[in-house]
């Protein structure tokens, strides 16, 4: 659904497409309507500003711990997949992909500050923050609350609010724009080691922050029972292909995040585990910490109908298991719209 090409290299996905495809028959209250994604929000036209504090900044040097000592961030030694190399995998997928036909948006002599794009999301987050009395289909409305039990899972994907800087910044600037976030430690708490099963996958979407890759590799990957096998990079491009801020020195913003893949057993597994260092390239939605579906990039490492379970979920996937305090937080309406011209006599929600 969402793949446009792919190569040894990685994937070129449409996160748009997939939208479109997964919401396509909706259901509101008696009646079926067609929504479809609007495309504001992923026409990423230019790169953003190099100069903004969103993609570039001055980190401190030295933290400090819970003593009070300082010291300085130390380099991650386990991960070997560097900025130039991402760089060069990048290079070489953009261009078989562009040589397919892809990515031919021209660029704009004059940078459009995607100012459509902007104006989206801030419509987005002024319309989602606001109480709404809306009745949910499957809400429960019995006066006690409902356990339900979760089967062991083959697939856990989280997504988790790591602590950051820009989420501080934009917290202070625009509350609707910002979310909680969680320390390690308590990432490191949660029970993923009981809804594993013996063959799990698991892939956590990860900032290119040293601390919270080591922390992920190092404390909260044993403490789930799960070993490290593998890591993916999203490189967020423009419509024309561009990065949307320039490659930097770590720990500079990057136009990209990463996925880490961890499983509890190989030799158990039915499936073979996701090759190390693939690259997914997509136009990158303009709603922050707005994910790309990973459902069709990892159909080949998973079985026809696979338990999926995503943690810290922003949006619904079909056949998905979806927990978190947001997980209906993207499918406001204000990022969808009618396609009156799509006719349709059931509804699959």
């Amino acid at each position: 659904m969402s793949i446009l090409y792919s190569a040894s290299e990685g994937y070129v996905i449409n996160h748009e497409l997939h939208l479109r495809y997964a919401y396509k028959h909706s259901r509101e209250n008696d009646s079926v309507c067609n929504l479809e994604p609007h495309s504001d929000i992923f026409k990423i036209l230019s790169p953003y500003d190099s100069g903004s504090k969103d993609c570039n900044y001055s980190p401190k040097k030295k933290l400090k711990n819970s003593a009070g000592r300082e010291f300085r961030i130390q380099s991650s030694h386990v991960n070997n997949f560097q900025t130039e190399k991402i760089k060069n995998v990048f290079h070489s997928l953009l261009l078989k992909a562009k040589s397919e036909g892809f990515f031919k948006e021209p660029v704009p002599l004059i940078p459009t500050k995607n100012i459509q794009a902007k104006e989206k999301a801030d419509t987005f987050y002024k319309e989602s923050s606001k109480y709404s009395k809306s009745l949910f289909q499957g809400c429960n409305n019995l006066s006690h609350p409902v356990i339900e039990k979760v089967d062991n899972e083959r697939y856990v994907f989280p997504n988790p609010p790591w602590w950051n800087k820009y989420i501080r910044r934009k917290k202070s600037k625009c509350t609707e724009a910002s979310y909680q976030m969680m320390y390690n430690d308590s990432l490191k708490n949660l029970p993923i080691a009981e809804l594993l099963s013996p063959d799990a996958l698991v892939a956590v979407w990860c900032t290119n922050s040293d601390q919270n890759i080591n922390a992920l590799l190092t404390e909260v990957f044993p403490d789930w029972g799960v070993k490290y096998v593998g890591t993916w990079i999203w490189l967020k491009v423009t419509n024309s292909g561009e990065p949307i801020c320039a490659f930097a020195d770590p720990p500079k913003k990057q136009p990209y995040e990463r996925i880490i893949f961890g499983c509890n057993s190989e030799k158990s597994r039915c499936y073979n585990v996701p090759e190390d260092e693939k690259i997914i390239i997509s136009v990158p939605s303009a709603i922050h910490s707005h994910k790309p579906p990973l459902s069709d990039v990892l159909s080949s490492y998973l079985p026809p109908e696979p338990n999926c379970l995503e943690l810290f979920a922003r949006y619904l996937l079909p056949n998905w298991t979806s927990w978190g305090n947001e997980v209906l937080k993207l499918q406001h309406i204000s990022l969808f719209k009618e396609n009156p011209s799509e006719k349709t006599t059931s509804a699959v929600t």
